[in-house]
């Protein structure tokens, strides 16, 4: 928020009044405020991008919501409610998600926490094709070390060009079309090639 309107808003607070837009009439007003940020507050005050007075005024009780990362336990009953959700909205009869998608989905550390889970689960719900979700069907980037073998060059062409597409969809985090501009092919290919070995 600019630092001149973080002046207004404090004012409304302490004065429990304001102008409305356009008008030369004096208002009260009886609100409460819920403020919610990703940024490291202090630091932003050091910084004299954030004003610690209206901190202080907005900082009567604080919640501190840690990465999904450091509350692995909500991981699944997440998961299951966005399947839930987006079962429904896309008219599928997913009902649950195979144990080995369970233990992929509780080892992943989510660096976009709650947002990309639910965009992993909404995107796997579409490509779904059974009534349990698979791990084929889930996009979730695997550690390099993971992608890579020392006998890469006795594999079948097949296989490397599987590992190849995952390693640039991660890298494009799931972004298919711009996969399709690095690998060089259109974009329906990403998609059949995507299907064909169950990415």
């Amino acid at each position: 928020m600019d630092l001149q309107l973080q002046g207004k808003l404090l004012r409304v607070i302490e004065e429990k009044e304001l102008y409305r837009l356009g008008s030369t009439r004096l208002r009260n007003v009886d609100v409460r405020f819920i403020a919610a940020t990703n940024r490291d507050i202090p630091d932003e005050i050091r910084g004299g991008r954030f004003r610690a007075d209206l901190f202080y005024r907005l900082n009567t009780c604080s919640i501190k919501l840690p990465p999904l990362r450091e509350r692995r336990g909500d991981i699944l009953p997440l998961a299951r409610h966005f399947l839930k959700l987006h079962a429904i909205l896309n008219e599928k009869d997913i009902d649950d998600l195979t144990p080995e998608l369970q233990r992929r989905l509780e080892a992943y550390d989510f660096p976009g926490n709650v947002r990309e889970l639910q965009n992993i689960i909404a995107s796997a719900v579409l490509a779904e094709a059974t009534g349990q979700l698979q791990p084929g069907s889930v996009s979730i980037p695997l550690p390099e070390a993971a992608l890579e073998t020392p006998s890469a060059d006795l594999l079948p062409l097949s296989e490397l060009e599987r590992r190849h597409i995952l390693k640039v969809l991660n890298a494009t985090n799931g972004d298919r079309a711009r996969a399709a501009e690095i690998l060089g092919i259109n974009l329906s290919t990403v998609y059949r090639k995507i299907k064909r070995y169950r990415i």
